[in-house]
Parts: C-alpha cells; sequence; structure tokens
C-alpha cells in the first residue's frame, strides 16, 4: 500500500440498483457469506490475518496502512513504483505451489497510458457526458424533422446519439427512463401537428424530467450523473425543445397564410 491510502469496506454492492424485498435481503445475504468465504480462503492461504478479511466483507471495516501492516493484512507500504520494486526485491513467493524468488533490483519500468482512441472512449463513457450527447442528439433529430432540409442539426443530432448509445453499453442503464425521455420527445414532435394549447409540452417536459432522473440504475455515486450536470442540460434541453415548437408551429401558420 502507499502512505495514507486505506483498506477494506469490501462489503458486496449491487451496482445494478434494485428493490428491497425479502427475495433480494436473501440474495444479498448469500452475496456476502459467499464473499466472506473467498477472502478468508485467500488470506489463509497467503498467511494473512483472515479474522479482519472477514470482517472487511461483512462490517465494512477500513483501516490505515500502518495499520494494515501492523494487523499483517499487507506485505509492505511503498510511497512509488520505484519503492515498490525495490522492497518486493529478494522476497520469496508462492506462484502454482512453487516458492519463487523476487528478482527486481535492475528492472526497467515500462508504463503504458492509453491512446487517442482510448482516451476518447474513457471520455464518451462518463455518465456526464453519455447524457449530454443523449439530449444533443435527440434536440438535434428534432430539430431536423421539425424543419426538414436542413441537414446540419440532423447529422449532429445522429452522430451525438451514436456516440451516446455506444457509451450506454458500459453504464447501467435503465430503459424504463431512457423510454420516458424517448416519449418526451415524441410528445414535443406531436405538439407541432397536434393543437393541444400547450398539454402535449408539458407532458414532454414531466416525461423527459422523470426518465432522466432515474436514466442511471445504480447506487454507486460514480456511476450517477451529477446534478450540476443533469439540471441544467435538461433545462436548456427543454427550453430549446419548446423554442422548436414555437418556431415549427408559427411557421406552418405562416404558410397557410
Amino acid at each position: 500500500m502507499a502512505p495514507g491510502t486505506n483498506i477494506g469496506a469490501a462489503h458486496p454492492v449491487n451496482l445494478m440498483g434494485g428493490g428491497g424485498g425479502e427475495q433480494a435481503k436473501t440474495m444479498e445475504k448469500k452475496v456476502v457469506n459467499d464473499a466472506a468465504a473467498y477472502i478468508r480462503s485467500l488470506a489463509e492461504l497467503r498467511n494473512r490475518n483472515a479474522h479482519w478479511a472477514e470482517l472487511a466483507v461483512v462490517k465494512s471495516v477500513s483501516i490505515s496502512a500502518e495499520e494494515a501492516m501492523r494487523l499483517n493484512v499487507i506485505d509492505l507500504i511503498a510511497g512509488d513504483v520505484k519503492a515498490l520494486v525495490l522492497a518486493v526485491d529478494g522476497r520469496e513467493v508462492q506462484v502454482a505451489s512453487v516458492s519463487v524468488t523476487l528478482k527486481t533490483e535492475n528492472l526497467q519500468i515500462v508504463y503504458h497510458e492509453m491512446n487517442p482512441r482510448q482516451k476518447f472512449l474513457d471520455i464518451i463513457s462518463n455518465p456526464n457526458v453519455a447524457y449530454i450527447l443523449m439530449m444533443l442528439g435527440m434536440v438535434g433529430l428534432y430539430f431536423e424533422l421539425s424543419n426538414p432540409g436542413l441537414v446540419l442539426p440532423g447529422v449532429i443530432g445522429a452522430i451525438s446519439l451514436i456516440l451516446a448509445l455506444y457509451a450506454m453499453q458500459t453504464l447501467p442503464i435503465n430503459y424504463a427512463g431512457l423510454l420516458l425521455i424517448l416519449f418526451g420527445v415524441i410528445l414535443f414532435i406531436a405538439e407541432i401537428n397536434i393543437m393541444s394549447y400547450g398539454l402535449l409540452s408539458v407532458s414532454g417536459v414531466i416525461s423527459i424530467f422523470l426518465g432522466s432522473t432515474m436514466l442511471i440504475d445504480s447506487d454507486d455515486p460514480a456511476l450517477q450523473i451529477s446534478r450540476a450536470i443533469l439540471y441544467p442540460t435538461l433545462g436548456l434541453t427543454v427550453v430549446l425543445s419548446l423554442g422548436i415548437v414555437a418556431f415549427a408551429t408559427r411557421t406552418r401558420s405562416l404558410k397557410k397564410l
């Protein structure tokens, strides 16, 4: 471990969300017991503190690097990669029941960074970026459908939507939320062709809002859409959509005259 870090809090978490109920509690208990037994077996195999390892799963206990060293949870503390390489030199480890002595003193450290393609995919896989791309894509396609022939909004919208759909493959998406957002866009499109005195637009706003808030089906904060991104993006999308409705409705009224 590195100085100033901590280890523990290994209680299993359901990243896909899900409700409660007796069945869910029973399943959680089974998963916790299985994880506790597995980590205990690993700790015993490596002559580590098996009791603490089990507590980390069952009770989510967490300790500092120094305490982990004292309790025989870890092998050593190193401040950087070079220090780690020097610290493990000469140590004996068991590999497939065979004792191997590590010789790392003169090893060359090679760093593998992400290439441009991987960096780009990493960026769009961020839940906040994926949400912005999805809303941009829907507004672009909506603008193109409302005003056929402009081309550019449709192209930008299609590209943004494709990138968003790609990113969503890596995220725990709640498809009910996604369908609510799509339904909201359909209601805005219907507002252009049906005289509802704003009822369809209001329903569209509500549908998009509900869909956006439940789009990510996970309790993990790292996978959630930031509220600082969600509300401004949602507000801008609604304003643009209402503006498109007003523009398209006015244009059609002028054509009739």
